[in-house]
């Protein structure tokens, strides 16, 4: 797996600002290159979500390892193919 081919969206599910931010940094540092960043439209997330393209799920090992540090059990969810990122990381109040 090529990190820099990953297409990645940090939500924000907390509403606490910021917390997109500092994640999108460490996957930044870990050799991403598309890290989208925004807010869900909803601020009631209590687990953190991660949703992964359908045909790509050999991409979770890997993003689970490098979100450790603010993300360690996240509900696991896939995404349909017509979605243009390949990982959509839904940020909830289990964040470290």
């Amino acid at each position: 797996m090529k990190r820099e081919e990953v297409n990645v969206k940090v939500l924000n599910g907390t509403g606490v600002a910021g917390q997109a931010g500092g994640l999108k940094a460490a996957l930044l540092k870990a050799g991403y290159v598309e890290v989208l960043t925004h807010n869900t439209d909803k601020y009631d997330y209590t687990q953190s979500v991660l949703q992964i393209k359908t045909g790509k799920e050999y991409l979770q090992a890997a993003i689970l390892e490098d979100m450790k540090d603010f993300i360690t059990d996240p509900k696991i969810e896939s995404l349909p193919e017509t979605e243009n990122a390949d990982i959509i990381i839904i940020i909830g109040k289990d964040i470290k």
